[in-house]
C-alpha cells in the first residue's frame, strides 16, 4: 500500500513539475529531490519490504517497527522536500519581484534561511528512515534460522 501511495504521489509531483505555472516555481528546487525520493524510498523500497514480508510469512514485532518508522521517514522527508522547494520558489520569485533585493548576497541570504528548517525535518525524517533500514538489516534472517523440524521415525519403505 504504502508503495503504491508513494508511486501515485509522485506522479502528482511530476505533473506538477511539468505545467509551466507550478514549473516555474518549483522546478531547479528541492521538489526535483523529493520525487526521486518518492520513486527510490517510496516505491521500490516498500516494494522490497513487501517481498519480504510475503516470503518471511507474515509480521513480527521486527517488521512492525521497521514498517512504522520507515513509513515515518519517507512522509517526512518528502514533505520536508516539497514544502522546501515550494518555498524556496517563492523567495527566488518574490526577489526579483520586489525590486528589494538581488538573487545574490542578501537575496541568497533569504533563500538560505529560508529553507533551513526544512532541510533540518528531512534530516531527520532520512535518519529515522536509515535506523530502521538497520533494524530490517540485522533482523531479517533472524526469524527464519530456525532448522526445518525432521520426523523421529523413518518410513516403512
Amino acid at each position: 500500500m504504502v508503495a503504491g501511495l508513494a508511486l501515485i504521489t509522485a506522479t502528482v509531483v511530476n505533473m506538477l513539475l511539468t505545467w509551466p505555472a507550478s514549473s516555474s516555481i518549483v522546478q531547479f528546487t528541492t521538489w526535483v529531490q523529493a520525487l526521486q525520493l518518492l520513486i527510490v524510498m517510496g516505491g521500490a523500497s516498500f516494494a522490497i519490504f513487501a517481498g519480504h514480508r510475503a516470503m518471511s510469512g507474515g509480521a513480527s514485532l521486527a517488521t512492525s517497527f521497521h514498517f512504522s518508522w520507515s513509513t515515518i521517514g519517507l512522509v517526512g522527508a518528502t514533505a520536508g522536500l516539497l514544502i522546501g522547494g515550494v518555498t524556496t520558489g517563492f523567495t527566488w520569485a518574490g526577489g526579483p519581484t520586489s525590486q528589494n533585493y538581488p538573487n545574490w548576497g542578501q537575496g541568497w541570504q533569504v533563500t538560505a534561511t529560508t529553507i533551513e528548517p526544512f532541510l533540518w525535518i528531512v534530516a531527520a525524517s532520512v535518519t529515522v528512515f536509515a535506523i530502521a533500514q538497520i533494524v530490517f538489516l540485522v533482523r531479517i534472517g533472524s526469524h527464519n534460522d530456525e532448522p526445518l523440524a525432521t520426523p523421529d521415525t523413518t518410513s516403512d519403505y
